[in-house]
Formats: structure tokens, sequence, C-alpha cells
């Protein structure tokens, strides 16, 4: 629009917003979060409408379109909305929760049924995600934080770090790198702390990496706001982290369970053992307290290299460390700890276990997590192809799960259950080689954490030929269960459920020419079972039964 005036006789043209808009109204804010689980049962569309022009308005239309597709309205009226003005709003029609991405603009017209004025300010267009709820993994962001004890405005940005962190309400993991500047630095700074420096480049304090190559910058600018933009980013994995502390030894069992397989070496995890709070630094900038200082990598600031990772396969990874000699508070960052000979623990019972996961080119971080400490062990156990077989565990013939705890000294007795045409390779405990050869069962005791899997091979032909004779019928079975001998000769039958329980047997069975063996299976619960048999030769098979 362009207007003029008169003055002293000189005409001035006048253009853009000089003059204030009569009829002006538009959407000033969307309350709506970037992403949702697909199990909700609707998502609202709301937010703000603001009076941007001179004239007060009492009716206009709010419209939605979801993926540039059907267009919904809302008619409102009766209302007095003064000059710059707010007002909140609720569309009665709600959007259906499909998963996938979505784009939704949000506009208004009409106001008191005139043309807006000014359409540029009509429109929000806002993106959002919805989440198959089943799978859906959610995402605990990594917070680093370079900081120090001799450097004065790090106090601030520490207050505000902490804040906006506190306002959070999703998770988080944060770990503080003490650095040797300004001056002569802070006594707590290790040598690895500047390799995690050195990664981001960074050359002013104070400063935070958020979901590593994501955000940096000063930990006065950290708002809540994009804090909870990075957490409602879906995961790509599940990562956890136990750990138990005996005397001066740290001692973790990480567990990665990846969705897709992972054979990308680029990927590494990391592990941090901070100390949650200390108390004892003397080189002071105003701060007493210091939380989650780093004191230690494990095994160091290079990480672990993350390969062959089969998808929905729990993926464990044991670590420890000992913090060695006895504790020294430095004087400065000049004369740092040397693990080698001493430590900077205050307190052995207050560490814990800063653990993620992250792209070693591009910086980016999978999953974060913080460690749970455990005043007893996890047995975790799992088939590294468990699509040729399944593994089950019991103490006592009491059914154990993997990921449950144990004592130590327990006896658990571990029982693969190959399919048909395959038999056991081999079996490892806590990474190691435990025991190769066909065995179908195994028993260890409980020694803090406990790790096992068991790995199938497919029977050569001639094997396969050698039991390929044994049948088990009925089946499924109700009462009586027929063994077809056909002269093989079987000297054992065993029948366990799935808990690994032997339920029926061993039987030993002499050496007979008889065609069929019986066996009683009636006192059985219904339920799958599986059917060890061996032969004179010392040959095995196992045969999976159904018990009506």
């Amino acid at each position: 629009m362009k207007r003029f005036l008169t003055y002293f006789g000189l005409t001035v043209f006048l253009t853009g917003n000089i003059f204030a808009t009569q009829f002006d109204i538009g959407v000033s804010e969307l309350d709506m979060k970037k992403s949702y689980l697909s199990d909700v049962e609707y998502i609202v569309v709301s937010g703000r409408v603001k009076n941007y022009g001179s004239q007060t308005i009492n009716s206009y239309k709010i419209h939605y379109q979801i993926n540039n597709g059907e267009v919904f309205d809302l008619n409102v009226s009766g209302t007095m909305l003064i000059q710059n003005a707010e007002r909140a709003f609720m569309h009665p029609e709600p959007v259906e929760p499909i998963i996938g991405r979505h784009t939704i603009k949000v506009w208004t017209s009409l106001p008191n049924g005139q043309e807006d004025e000014n359409p540029a300010n009509d429109a929000i267009t806002f993106v959002f995600d919805v989440y198959d709820a089943d799978t859906y993994i959610p995402r605990t962001i990594l917070v680093e934080s370079f900081t120090s004890s001799s450097c004065a405005p790090c106090v601030g940005g520490n207050e505000n770090l902490k804040a906006r962190l506190m306002e959070n309400t999703g998770s988080y993991a944060l770990i503080k790198y003490q650095m040797n500047w300004p001056g002569n630095g802070d006594p707590y700074f290790t040598a690895e702390a500047t390799v995690r420096r050195n990664y981001y480049g960074v050359n002013s304090v104070p400063w935070a990496q958020i979901e590593g190559s994501k955000w940096g910058g000063s930990t006065y600018n950290v708002t809540q706001t994009f804090l909870t933009d990075f957490q409602a980013e879906e995961a790509s994995m599940h990562l956890n982290v136990d750990f138990y502390v005996e005397g001066q030894t740290l001692y973790s069992i990480t567990k990665i369970v990846s969705p897709v397989d992972i054979t990308n070496t680029n990927l590494r995890l990391y592990l941090a053992i901070v100390e949650k709070t200390t108390y004892l630094n003397e080189t002071t900038n105003g701060e007493k307290e210091f939380a989650q200082v780093m004191k230690k990598f494990m095994p160091d600031a290079n990480a672990i290299v993350l390969r062959d990772i089969k998808a929905n396969t729990p993926h464990i990874i044991l670590q420890q460390w000992e913090f060695k000699g006895n504790y020294r508070l430095p004087l400065n960052a000049l004369s740092p700890i040397n693990h080698n000979i001493e430590h900077s623990v205050e307190n052995f019972g207050n560490l814990s276990i800063v653990a993620w996961v992250q792209h070693n080119q591009d910086r980016s971080v999978k999953q974060a997590t913080n460690g749970v400490s455990k005043d007893n062990f996890t047995v975790e156990f799992t088939c590294v192809n468990g699509e040729l077989g399944t593994i089950s565990a019991s103490i006592d013939e009491n059914p154990v799960f993997s990921g449950d705890y144990v004592n130590v000294g327990d006896k658990i007795v571990f029982t693969a259950n190959p399919k048909e045409g395959y038999q056991v390779k081999e079996w490892r405990l806590n990474g190691a080689l435990f025991q190769a050869g066909n065995a179908n069962s195994i028993e260890i005791t409980a020694n803090n954490f406990t790790v096992v899997s068991v790995e199938f091979q497919e029977m050569t032909n001639i094997e396969k030929q050698t039991v390929s004779g044994i049948v088990i019928y009925p089946n499924p079975v109700e009462n009586q269960l027929g063994i077809g001998n056909y002269e093989l000769g079987i000297v054992n039958v065993a029948i366990f459920d799935v808990y690994g329980r032997n339920v029926v047997g061993a039987y030993g069975i002499r050496p007979s020419a008889a065609s069929t063996i019986v066996i009683d299976v009636s006192h059985l619960a219904s339920g799958v079972y599986f059917v060890e048999i061996e032969t004179v030769k010392g040959e095995k098979v196992v045969k999976k039964m159904i018990k009506k």
C-alpha cells in the first residue's frame, strides 16, 4: 500500500507498514510436539492467534491442512481481540496419528469477515513425526560440558546449564570435562579430557556439545527448547549399562540392541566413569561443588569399535577399570593425575558411568545412557544365530530369563535347542570360548556378570543321515509318545521344557532292535517341549514336541 503526506509543501511517499493495517490476524504460535507415538488416540491442533491490525476483531476463521490434503475449518465468533492481543485456540477436528513424517499448515482468514490485509503473517508450517509405539526407541540426549574451576564465567554457564536440564522433562546424560585453562586450569583435568576437546575443536569455556555435532556453543546459550527438540527424535538403538564397584575397581556390562545389522566400524562405544559430585576442588571460581566430573574412560578415550552386531540380538560388552594407588588432589592442571599410580576419586560409592554410541566421522550420537548401579549380578544369554535355535537357563530347575539377577556362586544350567538339521558349534562365557563341540547343555558358576552365548552350525551330511531315521509321533501328542528306533540303537531319551528343565528322563534304555519306544507324557502340561535322543554311537538329535 502506498500513501503520501504533504510536509512544508513537500510531498513524501510512504510505503510498507508505516501505517498499521486494520484487519490483520495470524497464527503466532503452535502448541504441538515434534513427535508422537502411534498409540495416542488423537493429536490436537492448538496454539495462539494474534491481532496484528488496528481494529478489534470479533470473528475469524482458523484452518489446518496435513500434507496438502483436506482442509479443516474452524469458525470463531463472539470474541473481542484488540490490537496486539493474543488468544489460545484448540481446533475441534483432531489429527489421526498415522505413522510417518507429516507437515501441518495452520492459518487464519477473514478477520471480521474482511480480507486479511497482510497474508504474510497468517500461517505457520510445522513438521512432526508419528512413531510406531511398538518399536519406538526413546532417546537419551548426550550433553558434554567443558568447564574449569579457574574460569570465572563458568559459574554462570554451569548454573544456566543446570537450570535448563532441570526444566527438561526428558532423559539426558551429562558429563563434564575439567579443562587445563584459563591460567593453570582445573585440578581434575586429565589428558583424556583434551582428547574430547580436540575431537570437537573446543577453544573456549564454558562450552557444551549437545548430541555430538548437533549443537556446540556457550553454556549460557543452552535453551530448554532445543533440548526438547533433540529428545523428540527417535534413537537408532537401545543402550543399557549396569555397573558395580568393588574396592577401587568398577565393573560394567553394556548391552546394545539394534533394530538393524551394524557393520559400519565408524561406530564407537564410549564408557566414561564420572564422579557424581566432587567437593574438594581448591582452585575456585566461586563454585564448591562440581557434578558429573569425568574421571576415566574405559578402556581409554579412543572408545570401543562396534562391529558385526546382528539386528535385534543383544550385543554384550564387559569392561572394568581399577583405580590404582592412593587419592591425590593436584594443585592445578600442571600436575595431572597419573592413572598408573594414583587416582582423584573422592568417594568410590559416588561413581557412575555415562555411555554413548557415536559415529567417528560425522560425530552424530546414536544413543546415550546413564549407568545403573547394581548390588547383585545379571545373567545374559543369547544365540549368536538365533534363527537356528533357542537357548534357555535354569537354577535348581527354576527358569532364569536373560537379564535376571543372580547371586555369586549360583549354579546355572544353560540348554541349547537347535532346529532339526543343526547342532551346537560352541559356547562362550563372557566373550571367551567356554566349550567347543555339540554339547546341548553346560553348567557354569555365576561370578560377577555372567554372559553366555551359543552358536549353532549345520550338521554334516553324515550326521544328518545318522539321525535322520529317528522320528517322534504323534506330534502333537496327548498321552503316549512313540519314538521310531529303526535299529539305530537308542540308549537315552530325555525331554526338556522351554526353560531347559529335564521333565522326563533321562531314560536308560538298552540297545534294542525294536522299531518303537513308547514314553508316557500324559502328566506333562500343554506346551512346547524338546526331546533329546541319543544313540549307541553317541549321536544326539533334538526333536520339538507339542503336548496337547
